[in-house]
């Protein structure tokens, strides 16, 4: 199974919990529940995805990655990886570097995961400053 959820009151980050025997039935599911989660609310949505620490990849692993590559909510920001093999990471960075995805991240752990959108809302503030200073 997977289980999706709010991570925070503002919802702006989802968090995906797979347990060691899902399948990729579930991820379909999870996946369109997570659309209707970030249709709900305004802006953009980061998502934590937390890997079982004996995960193993249903079958076909490489065309259902693609294709939920294809199917991922505009409005999500930041898709972070925790706790991923290394199969799945080496899969993960072959289509990203196929389909030309920056969305797609590693951590750790949940905690690191946390800290990189934190570190990356600071970096988007940055630029937001810098571009009204010029401007003035």
């Amino acid at each position: 199974m997977i289980h999706v959820e709010w991570a925070n009151k503002d919802h702006s980050c989802i968090i995906w919990t797979f347990s060691d025997d899902w399948k990729w039935e579930h991820f379909k599911l999870a996946q369109q529940t997570v659309g209707v989660m970030i249709g709900s609310v305004e802006g953009y949505v980061d998502q934590i995805l937390i890997a079982c620490p004996r995960q193993h990849l249903p079958p076909a692993a490489l065309s259902h990655l693609r294709k939920a590559f294809e199917y991922i909510h505009p409005r999500s920001r930041l898709i972070i990886i925790v706790g991923s093999d290394t199969l799945l990471s080496l899969m993960l960075n072959t289509l990203m570097q196929i389909l030309q995805a920056k969305i797609l991240h590693f951590a750790p752990t949940k905690q690191a995961a946390f800290d990189l959108i934190a570190a990356y809302n600071d970096q988007q503030k940055k630029m937001a400053n810098s571009r009204i200073a010029r401007n003035q």
